[in-house]
């Protein structure tokens, strides 16, 4: 697993690529806690170049995700591949309203959401 992160506009953007192994995960949320512990409250997960995810990602995006809502903020997946999103369902969260297509969809998204809530 490769990750590649930058901030735009005030929404972390994290890019994965390659496998996420069940020790990957562990990287990737202590990452974006990290961010959290910063005051960022926006984020995007870039899967689209990720060819396989061990389960418990779903689960724990979904705990990470929750934490975010309750503090005001946002998560947005962007998913190409119907294999992960199936990968994500395990989880038991649809996740249907979290994704988008590109980063740039997903950035609107947030965008919109945050004059929303401003």
């Amino acid at each position: 697993m490769k990750i590649s992160n930058r901030v735009v506009q005030g929404t972390v953007v994290i890019s994965i690529y390659g496998v996420i192994k069940r020790k990957d995960i562990e990287i990737l949320l202590n990452k974006l806690h990290s961010y959290l512990e910063k005051g960022y409250r926006y984020f995007i997960i870039d899967l689209r170049h990720t060819r396989h995810s061990h389960y418990i990602l779903g689960y724990r995006l979904s705990d990470f995700k929750r934490r975010v809502d309750s503090l005001g903020g946002r998560l947005s997946l962007v998913i190409a591949s119907r294999y992960i999103i199936q990968i994500l369902r395990l989880s038991g969260n649809d996740w249907t309203y979290s994704m988008s297509h590109t980063q740039k969809q997903a950035l609107n998204g947030i965008l919109k959401f945050r004059r929303g809530n401003a």
